[in-house]
């Protein structure tokens, strides 16, 4: 025998369908439609895809950072305009080696002077300490000044992310300024030694020589013709080692193997 469901109920199922929610019913299932639809599910909420999500971020991928830093030209250490490019340069000198420090780019006027003043002073203290160095370091100097003069052209700067550097003191006024005796006191002891040489080999014919050394060993010396010291005068002087001076008149010396091979005929003094 078939029960039949009590009348009025509306989720009864019917023999021979399947159970269907009623009308009206809040619960039922209903399949997503999706056409048109932003906020259907398997839809990305916000915006669309592909682009990214940067609005109002600074921070984001491809947005430019910093501000003022991003204008093109602008200082590379503080963001300001206008800006000069420029190469600055220090050397170290370390006696069988010498080290080459760079700073390149885009330069405000305080920022590019603080950067000039820092290495040039570096290198007037530390680049002499090589041949090499001793040598190149001039050039990395004057170098320097080239870029300190289109630094010297800017305005003040302005605009920037952040505070210019501060410049500080002069080269000159800093402790690093001592370096440059360094090249001078060299100059000069090479210079003095050149004006103070009285070796044989700047003896010319008519000067004064005296003989510090012994006959086997000597050691020729010029000397005041005038002076109790002068011993010997110079009555020919010749390149080289092949001419011989007249034994019956005069003293030879020679210096071979050298920079250069010379013989001087030497005529005791009385």
């Amino acid at each position: 025998m078939t029960v039949q469901p009590p009348s009025g109920n509306p989720f009864a199922a019917q023999p021979g369908q399947p159970a269907q929610p009623a009308q009206g019913n809040p619960y039922a299932t209903v399949p997503p439609q999706n056409s048109g639809n932003p906020f259907a599910q398997g839809q990305p909420q916000g915006q669309p895809q592909g682009q990214p999500q940067n609005s109002g971020n600074p921070f984001a991928p491809g947005a430019p950072q910093g501000g003022p830093a991003g204008v093109p030209g602008g200082c590379q250490f503080c963001g300001s305009v206008p800006a000069a490019e420029a190469t600055v340069r220090a050397r170290q000198g370390m006696i069988i080696a010498n080290r080459t420090q760079k700073v390149e780019g885009h330069f405000c006027r305080s920022c590019g002077m603080a950067v000039h003043r820092e290495l040039s002073a570096k290198t007037l203290l530390q680049g002499w300490w090589s041949v090499q160095s001793f040598l190149l370091t001039p050039f990395t100097l004057i170098g320097n000044l080239s870029a300190r003069g289109k630094f010297k052209k800017l305005a003040e700067p302005s605009g920037g992310f952040q505070q210019p550097m501060t410049p500080g003191k002069p080269i000159m006024r800093r402790a690093a300024a001592v370096g440059v005796l360094v090249p001078l006191a060299l100059v000069g002891a090479i210079v003095t030694a050149v004006v103070m040489d009285d070796s044989a080999g700047t003896a010319s014919a008519g000067d004064c020589v005296r003989n510090n050394g012994t006959t086997i060993d000597p050691d020729i010396a010029v000397v005041e013709c005038g002076s109790a010291e002068a011993q010997f005068k110079v009555a020919e002087r010749h390149d080289g080692t092949v001419a011989q001076c007249d034994r019956n008149r005069f003293s030879e010396y020679r210096e071979y193997g050298g920079s250069s091979d010379f013989t001087l005929c030497l005529e005791p003094l009385p």
